[in-house]
């Protein structure tokens, strides 16, 4: 077994998961409690960043942000059955957290926004909160689809690897 994912990262990613639906069930009827747990999701965000630079070797941005080339080699592996496995995040999966990463970013300063008298009412901004936060949710699935895709490809369970924080070395 290798450990993978420290606590941190694992204490980040099931805050932010259970933030984020707590998020989407009030968004519209519990107003205050929504631009809350957005203050919350955003600190979270922020502190994945900053252990994105100074964390262990898995959580660093340089471990799974991948070029082009490879992110498209690997999709192409993927659609031959051949995709190498990898201990982190594949070439796609750390596609993905960025995107995530960047869209929670964009949503939670789209909503603070919305608190300033500047942007009160705007509806450019209402609209690009609207819709960065509901973009989230088809990555979600693409995140989702990936780990059963990768979990079921590599006989490895991803979401008990994001539970203990270890993999099998292979």
């Amino acid at each position: 077994m290798i450990k993978v994912w420290d606590p941190f990262i694992r204490i980040f990613h099931w805050s932010l998961a259970i933030s984020f639906l707590l998020e989407w069930l009030v968004a519209g009827s519990f107003k205050t409690f929504h631009m809350y747990l957005g203050y919350l999701i955003g600190f979270l965000v922020l502190l994945r960043v900053t252990w994105g630079f100074i964390g262990p070797k898995y959580a660093k941005f340089n471990n799974f942000i991948y070029s082009k080339e490879i992110i498209i080699n690997y999709l192409k592996s993927i659609l031959t059955g051949k995709s190498e496995r990898y201990i982190g995040h594949n070439p796609l999966g750390g596609l993905n957290i960025l995107i995530l990463l960047i869209l929670i970013l964009s949503t939670g300063l789209t909503g603070w926004m919305q608190t300033q008298d500047i942007f009160w009412g705007n509806s450019l901004i209402q609209g690009l909160h609207s819709l960065t936060g509901n973009s989230i949710w088809f990555f979600v699935a693409l995140h989702l689809l990936g780990v059963v895709f990768s979990s079921i490809m590599h006989k490895e369970n991803l979401v008990k690897a994001m539970i203990t924080g270890k993999k099998i070395k292979t």
